[in-house]
């Protein structure tokens, strides 16, 4: 504590504004680290929540409500408006194949929510699987492609 009293004493204005600016950083970084700390840890108790009462809900406009209602940092429900998503008829978007229409609504919307793509877990059941082996291979590497 002694040094940096002799430093202060002893720099000009120059000196002591470098001393507070570094000071005023390296606090700001660290709030910054534990509010994003934080955040991450509401946001993941929030999607276990939250995907529990979206799958146990009646209908697509329930589950939806229910989603909003637990998704307090927004994470789900860009992905879910993604998936629901209906494109204007006629346009270039609908005459894609439905596994591209999909892999690429999945990545605009991960890309609007800043989601990390690793973080996304998707579970296919085998029955979907089995019904078109190839295209199902297919989406599922597009899938793996974006992250």
């Amino acid at each position: 504590m002694q040094g940096l009293l002799q430093f202060w004493a002893e720099n000009d204005a120059i000196g002591r504004t470098v001393v507070v600016l570094l000071l005023a950083m390296s606090v700001s970084a660290w709030v910054l680290i534990f509010w994003k700390g934080w955040v991450l840890t509401r946001a993941r108790r929030d999607i276990d929540r939250a995907i529990g009462a979206f799958w146990g809900a009646d209908s697509l406009d329930a589950g939806r409500t229910r989603l909003a209602a637990l998704d307090r940092e927004q994470v789900l429900l860009p992905l879910l408006e993604a998936g629901i998503l209906t494109e204007p008829a006629g346009t270039l978007a609908t005459r894609a194949a439905l596994g591209s229409q999909l892999t690429r609504r999945l990545r605009e919307a991960l890309q609007r929510s800043d989601v990390d793509p690793r973080r996304l877990h998707i579970e296919l059941t085998e029955t979907a699987v089995m019904i078109n082996p190839d295209r199902s291979v297919a989406v599922m590497e597009s899938l793996r492609d974006i992250g």
